[in-house]
């Protein structure tokens, strides 16, 4: 008997954010998944915590010829509406677009404009893996720039997000007179632009910073943070909101991000942010002046005049109120609706 689903999900690892976006599509039509890679040693070993309501299978520690195989079974041998793959850079993810009827295929679109090259073969590959594919689920206008850039002409859903985090009641709003307090969580990685910020802080000695994370450039960033920069190391996602309620302000500058699940977090927990202009969720989850600063790098000194403006406590007032008007349930229903239409 062929097994039968509507949506049939093809990623490299199960992420928190994704098992909870694939329980929520689940509570309405039959999800699959397959997890075709082993997690990610630089990030925390719950990241890929949570509980999985719906079928999947784990293709992790099997050698490639392996997993292909596992893969074309699935595709042979399940009655789907819907293949959504993961991503253009696996060979696994090619060999099911391929195999799967282009009118089947789906691509959960994470790549930004800013990130991804459009231009030589990797931009002539690009479109020959989105010529096999019918629509498009694009986190955001960032996402959607790049598949104008590439020339898709197939369906685009704008989703808004790359999953669903682990939302909480937002704190009740208490406007501030100072706003002294900051903290990055993330790893600490050079597309994130921390030695940057670190260097920023040495301009607000009045203002502390908490670092929360590890990774390759940490001994570096160590060495060059002032004496008002802090390192807390790792931190359970369960035990994050606790640090985003410590602070004031969340600050993720990198210089290119895909999406950043971290700003959501922190705004849920009611911290406004600052983030650079290359941050996926910039125009979606954040608006410059609405619920953030967001930092051009053509400024003149750009994240110290992030800083200072996020400072100024009627603006910080402002954005703060206007985040207590979000309804971070509702947003999260319209990604999962996304995937249902």
């Amino acid at each position: 008997m062929r097994k039968i689903c509507a949506q049939i999900f093809v990623t490299n690892v199960p992420s928190f954010y994704k098992l909870n976006l694939y329980n929520e599509i689940n509570k309405k039509q039959r999800v699959l998944a397959v997890f075709t890679d082993d997690g990610d040693p630089t990030r925390n070993a719950d990241f890929y915590k949570g509980s999985a309501e719906f079928e999947s299978v784990s293709l992790s520690g099997r050698p490639f010829l392996s997993k292909a195989a596992a893969l074309l079974k699935i595709i042979f041998f399940c009655e789907y509406k819907m293949l959504v793959l993961g991503g253009w850079n696996s060979a696994l993810q090619w060999i099911c677009a391929f195999a799967s009827p282009r009118r089947k295929n789906a691509l959960a679109l994470e790549s930004s404009i800013f990130e991804s090259t459009v231009k030589g073969w990797r931009g002539f590959l690009k479109r020959i893996f989105l010529s096999r594919v019918s629509k498009v689920f694009a986190s955001g206008k960032m996402h959607k720039k790049l598949l104008d850039a590439l020339e898709y002409r197939g369906e685009v859903a704008i989703t808004k997000g790359v999953g669903i985090y682990n939302i909480v009641d937002t704190p009740p709003f208490a406007p501030k007179s100072e706003i002294r307090n900051f903290i990055y969580v993330g790893r600490f990685i050079p597309c994130k632009n921390l030695e940057n910020l670190v260097e920023a802080f040495k301009k607000f000695p009045d203002c502390t910073l908490t670092m929360v994370g590890y990774g390759e450039l940490e001994a570096k960033l160590r060495a060059a943070a002032p004496k008002n920069v802090k390192f807390v190391g790792a931190v359970e996602n369960a035990r994050l909101p606790d640090y985003y309620r410590q602070n004031d302000v969340f600050i993720l500058p990198s210089f290119s991000e895909t999406w950043g699940v971290v700003v959501e977090e922190a705004l849920n927990n009611g911290l406004p942010v600052i983030i650079s202009e290359n941050v996926g969720c910039n125009g979606e989850a954040v608006e410059d002046g609405v619920n953030g600063a967001v930092f051009k790098f053509s400024d003149k000194d750009p994240i110290a005049g992030a800083i200072r403006r996020i400072r100024e406590p009627e603006f910080y007032n402002k954005i703060s109120q206007n985040i207590r008007k979000t309804d971070f349930r509702e947003i999260a229903g319209r990604q999962i609706d996304c995937y249902l239409a």
